[in-house]
């Protein structure tokens, strides 16, 4: 398989770690995200000493694009954070299977998607089968909160901006100085989203605090680092399922955790990580025009 579609895999496999582990560091969610503020706090202060030391400057761009990002994902963890009803699994889901083409868009690289024709049947079958993982978590659960649409939509478009940021960034930049370059602002926002959370649960205790976010930090360098590298060095219709195998890895985990997931779920999931990896082998390593 190409090292596109592997890292990218293997980003998915870190932040499917990072989220498995996470819930199990406090009892409230509010220390759990104050964590990977701190973490991107940590990676922020380093990216910023690297630029220092190198007598170098994003370009106007580039902070646009960190900028973006940063606020992207803040506003992302104070809606789970602040609007927990509204959130539901199914929307989580959705969100992750659209959100890949809303950021092809906001990108603009649309016109050379649509334009690739030959790379459109390889990735076609596990696009459908998101779909349809899509559609069974969101039918079994019952949950067409309709309140909670627009949420869906800020949701979707919020990933979308930022994993459009990602790829611009990532073609300018490299993948460690890109990923931490991007906590650069994650880290302030998050931490100030959580000011009024903080105030009613207090503050987790500091050496655990510290020693859990430095671990986060080396999981989301690893994991947004090789993120941007695998979006930069695939084509674009074969990472778009990709970015979303984040779906299926999730539910084939909670399937081993046995957590309570469909055996349809389970079944479309399998078929999903084998659809995908004959899509990369077909589609190769070549970069769409």
């Amino acid at each position: 398989m190409p090292i596109g579609p592997i890292l990218i895999i293997i980003s998915n496999l870190l932040l499917l770690c990072a989220l498995v582990i996470m819930p199990n560091f406090f009892i409230y969610k509010t220390h759990n995200i104050l964590t990977l503020g701190v973490a991107n706090l940590i990676l922020g202060v380093t990216v910023l000493i690297y630029w220092k030391v190198k007598k170098k400057l994003p370009t106007k761009d580039q902070w646009l694009r960190i900028i973006i990002w940063g606020i992207c994902y803040s506003v992302i963890y104070s809606i789970y954070l602040y609007l927990p009803n509204l959130v539901s699994p199914s929307f989580f889901v959705l969100a992750e299977t659209i959100a890949p083409y809303l950021g092809l868009f906001f990108a603009g690289k649309a016109l050379q998607f649509v334009n690739s024709y030959k790379f459109h049947f390889s990735y076609s079958i596990p696009t459908i089968i998101l779909v349809l993982l899509s559609l069974d978590k969101v039918f079994n659960n019952g949950e067409f909160d309709w309140a909670g649409i627009s949420v869906l939509a800020s949701l979707t478009t919020l990933q979308g901006l930022s994993q459009a940021s990602a790829r611009k960034l990532g073609e300018c930049m490299g993948g460690v100085e890109a990923a931490m370059a991007l906590s650069l602002f994650t880290g302030p926002l998050l931490i100030i989203s959580l000011f009024f959370k903080i105030q009613s649960v207090g503050l987790p205790p500091l050496p655990q605090l510290f020693s859990l976010a430095l671990l986060m930090a080396v999981i989301g360098l690893l994991a947004v680092s090789t993120f941007v590298k695998g979006l930069s060095t695939t084509p674009h219709g074969p990472s778009l399922p990709l970015i979303s195998s984040i779906v299926p890895m999730s539910l084939i985990s909670d399937y081993l955790l046995n957590k309570e997931i469909t055996k349809l779920s389970a079944v479309l999931s399998v078929f999903f990580l084998i659809s995908i990896s004959i899509s990369s082998l077909i589609s190769g390593n070549k970069r769409e025009a």
